[in-house]
């Protein structure tokens, strides 16, 4: 049977609509939408083009004002001219000075002389006379040219501004143009100014003149007869119409502006002037453009004026478009909503029908798939269900199962006392939504560990139903917590207890024990060459090792006897009180037993031994803890006497007392570590040689804060370092601290060297010379400003980390010095083999020269062997004035020592004792 509905049936319950009908709804929200958009669209267009019809008129009639200007200007200036105000040049650049600044358009100003042909030699003698020697009447455009002698002449006598571009005008014979002499004829003819648009007196710029004729007499002419017989001349202004339509232009920045003159073809009217409107994008390819056309008859003026302008997006007003479009999709959303409510209302209901049909199947498929056992029952605990799980678990199949009363099928007992535990309605009701572990008692009598719920099953009128029983077994589970348990206690390479619960153990048996009871003894057992076996036969020879003697300590020793691993090498022992020998005699025989035992691997056989270090254990008064460090103390004693040693715990021991003094200085300076309580002191070296380089030296000390605020010297705490294999981490701080102080430091950075000191666990770290490098780099100090010491049992005990070392370094410019020198027995020997720049000799010899021959010719040696291999000689210890007469007499290049000056905190102390030029002369 299938558990779910048929697809189809899902798909079509799940779908509220359609995909037609999401379709054509979509399309109808888009159709409406794009209906509204251009209805609207339409609509702003038209009234965008009432505002730039208003525009439009308001430009033509800025230019109609403008070119009215020419005869407002002209007709006075004419009268001007019959009433003889205006005859002399002085008056003439006075006005057209006065014209050309008020009317920033009109390029030129003039005055036209009319010359009949008798006339035309005297003016040209008396305009040769007034200053013009080059002075003669040509064609208009052509200053070489000739025209005829015997017809009259309208010639330039006056032009502004006088230009050497416009001087070539003075003298044209304007009625050489024709077009405009025929302006001239109509000038005459109907007594009104003319235009004409001729481009001479306006460069390449479009524009036209404006021609107003004058006349001699005080009475004006009445017709064109008189006209012609009074004519004297003409004023002329030449008008540009980029000047004069610059500002319209800049006031309408999006217009386009075409002026064409009529005149001849009105079908193909001559264009004269054209600014071309600018492009506003990909819309205006495809959205009509505005075209406003007039007639403009201004006076004499007789033009065509075309505006054209692209239609914007902002002509559209999308601001109003927009939320228009929202509403279709808006009305759409709310009918489908409602309909898709509906709808769901409906499917929602044929969905609780199916469910209703197919509950039962699926619960019997979920119980069936579940890894508990799930029984159900009736109102009379009789068995309804079971599911596989439940089948397997009590051994019941379910055809046989169903009926039978649940306590027969399900025989449940608790888990501690066994006891049936009874499964009637009164008693399960004090279960119902608990969780109980029990015992389940299968039908072939296998009992199984399981966690066991009630639950309360009703019917639909909320009748009690019966019961379901969920059981979940829990067998793997506790052997799952006994294998961890076991695992969590013991040691998984010899199967012995692990240290965690060696200390409970002890507790426990410490709690029991009585008072004035005998004694146990509890013993720390150390592997003396276990990391000899590591190193040389590997670590799988050091397990097989650690396997074999955990089994010799379990055939050596009594019964009774509680075995426990505590580390790598080391083992517990906690010896019973009632053993028939004494502890004493017991780790004895121990150690007699690993010094016989010959460790084998790969044909390499190892003797093996131990130290032991064994405390008494009296009653509960003592603490399993310092138990344990007391036997850790005791070991260590007997590993210090020579191995294969028995040391018995002893608080007055001496050495005791020294193992535990280590450890109390390993926790303060574990402490100061952590709490960063180390302070750098400096001590001076005094150059003996004027010429000496460096001038200055100075060694780093180390000082340690305690709790009381007093100062730790460092032979307190570093032989604890060097003991448990601090002093890398020691050194990596005093490294550190140090550069910070260089850093700060008012010393040349090329004549003054600071030395650190170096421990043999330093010297053999392979990444040291990294992290100098980045902590100079850190800290900004110049790598020649810095020196390390180290010493020479240092260096010859990790010879080939020594050399690495000072190679790595010194290739970057750090120096170093081979400190305490002599006091081994192989310096000579190694001194070679070591490129250092500093010899410093050891202390003794120092302070024993003044007494003993013999530390002085030590010292008078080490100072040749040092010169014959380039080193700079240091001697510490410098405790007097005769002891520094004598070194300088020897030739020790620095001295050192409390004479010369005490280790002071940092910043840096200076020598107290200086040298003059005079070397044989000290000064305080």
């Amino acid at each position: 049977m299938n558990a779910t509905p048929p697809p189809n049936v899902a798909a079509r319950g799940d779908r509220l609509f359609s995909w037609r009908e999401i379709a054509a709804g979509l399309a109808a929200a888009l159709l409406l939408s794009l209906a509204l958009a251009t209805i609207l669209g339409w609509l702003n267009l038209n009234e965008s083009r009432r505002v730039y019809n208003t525009q439009a008129t308001s430009i033509v009639q800025l230019i109609s004002q403008r070119l009215a200007a020419d005869r407002a200007v002209l007709t006075p200036l004419s009268g001007l001219y019959q009433a003889s105000a205006l005859h002399n040049t002085h008056q003439l650049l006075s006005v057209g000075s006065t014209l050309l600044r008020s009317y920033p358009y009109f390029s030129n100003f003039a005055y036209l002389r009319w010359l009949t042909a008798d006339a035309r030699q005297p003016y040209v003698a008396q305009m040769r006379e007034r200053g013009y020697p080059q002075f003669r009447i040509h064609p208009l455009g052509e200053p070489e040219g000739i025209v005829s002698a015997d017809a009259p002449a309208l010639i330039v006598s006056f032009l502004a501004p006088l230009t050497p571009h416009n001087a070539r005008h003075l003298g044209a014979d304007l009625l050489s143009n024709p077009r405009i002499a025929k302006a001239v004829e109509y000038a005459i003819r109907s007594g009104r100014m003319a235009v004409v648009d001729v481009p001479h007196f306006n460069g390449d710029h479009p524009g036209y003149l404006a021609l107003m004729a004058t006349y001699y007499g005080f009475h004006p002419p009445r017709d064109a007869q008189q006209r012609q017989r009074q004519l004297s001349g003409m004023f002329m202004v030449s008008v540009d119409f980029p000047s004069m339509l610059d500002d319209i232009e800049i006031a309408h920045p999006r217009w386009g502006l075409s002026i064409f003159n009529p005149e001849g073809d009105t079908h193909s009217p001559r264009l004269i002037y054209r600014r071309s409107m600018p492009s506003s994008g990909m819309l205006s390819s495809w959205l009509p453009g505005y075209r406003i056309e007039r007639q403009l008859n201004v006076d004499h003026h007789r033009l065509l004026i075309r505006l054209d302008r692209h239609t914007a997006f902002s002509d559209v007003r999308p601001g109003t478009i927009v939320p228009a479009m929202l509403l279709p999709w808006m009305f759409i959303g709310a009918l489908g909503w409602v309909t898709g409510l509906r709808r769901q209302a409906r499917h929602a209901q044929q969905a609780a029908e199916r469910e209703l049909a197919h509950s039962r199947e699926q619960a019997e498929i979920a119980l069936s798939s579940i890894t508990d056992a799930v029984i159900t029952t009736d109102a009379r605990m009789r068995v309804q269900f079971m599911n596989p799980v439940a089948t397997r678990l009590t051994g019941w199949p379910m055809a046989m199962a169903i009926g039978h009363p649940l306590d027969t099928v399900a025989m449940l007992r608790d888990e501690r006392t066994h006891a049936p535990m009874s499964v009637a309605p009164e008693h399960v009701a004090t279960f119902l939504g608990k969780s109980l572990e029990g015992e389940l008692r299968a039908r072939d009598g296998r009992s199984h560990a399981v966690e066991i719920r009630f639950t309360a099953l009703t019917r639909g009128d909320d009748a009690a139903g019966g019961l379901a029983l969920v059981l979940r077994d829990l067998s793997r589970e506790r052997e799952l917590e006994d294998a961890l348990d076991y695992q969590s206690s013991r040691d998984p390479l010899t199967g012995l207890l692990n240290r965690r619960s060696f200390e409970t153990y002890l507790r426990q048996w410490l709690s029991l024990c009585q008072p004035k009871g005998s004694d146990g003894a509890l013993c720390q057992v150390d592997l003396n060459h276990f990391k000899l076996v590591n190193d040389t036969a590997g670590h799988r020879a050091g397990d097989e090792l650690l396997r074999q003697f955990a089994w010799l300590l379990d055939t050596v020793l009594p019964s009774g006897t509680v075995l426990a691993r505590l580390g790598a090498d080391e083992f517990g022992l906690l010896l019973p009180p009632n053993a028939v020998e004494p502890p004493e005699r017991i780790a004895e025989q121990l150690i007699e037993a690993a010094r016989a035992f010959d460790f084998s691997w790969e044909q390499q056989h190892f003797n093996i031994g131990v130290s032991i270090g064994l405390v008494r254990v009296a009653d509960a008064r003592q603490d399993a803890g310092d138990l344990l460090v007391m036997a850790d103390l005791a070991c260590l004693a007997a590993k210090d006497r020579g191995r294969n040693n028995l040391h018995i715990y002893d608080a007055g021991d001496k050495a005791i007392a020294h193992r535990s003094g280590q450890m109390l200085w390993l926790t303060r300076l574990q402490e100061a570590l952590h709490d960063e309580r180390f302070v750098l002191y400096t001590q001076p070296m005094l150059p003996l040689n004027a010429e000496a380089r460096p001038r200055e030296l100075h060694e780093f000390l180390l000082r340690m804060h305690l709790d009381d605020g007093s100062l730790a010297a460092p032979n307190l705490f570093i032989p604890a370092a060097e003991r448990y294999q601090l002093m890398a981490e020691l050194d990596r701080r005093i490294i550190d601290l140090a550069l910070a102080l260089v850093a700060r430091s008012a010393g040349s950075p090329h004549d003054t060297l600071y030395t650190i000191n170096l421990s043999g666990q330093s010297v053999g770290d392979p990444h040291l010379a990294g992290y100098v490098f980045e902590r100079l780099r850190h800290h900004g100090v110049n790598p020649g400003q810095i020196c390390f010491e180290i010493t020479e049992t240092a260096a010859i005990s990790n010879m080939h980390g020594a050399q690495t070392l000072i190679r790595q370094l010194r290739a970057r410019g750090v120096r170093f010095a081979l400190d305490d020198f002599g006091a081994g027995l192989s310096s000579f020997t190694y001194l070679k083999r070591l490129p250092v720049d500093f010899l410093k000799i050891e202390g003794e010899f120092v302070r024993g020269m003044l007494q003993d021959a013999t530390d002085r010719s030590l010292v008078e040696s080490f100072c040749e062997i040092g010169r014959a291999f380039g080193l700079h000689i240091i001697a510490e210890s410098v405790e007097d004035e005769a002891t520094l007469d004598l070194l300088r007499q020897i030739g020790v290049d620095y001295v050192q020592g409390f004479h010369i000056g005490r280790p002071r905190p940092a910043p840096f102390a200076a020598p107290t004792r200086m040298l003059n030029a005079d070397p044989g002369t000290s000064a305080v």
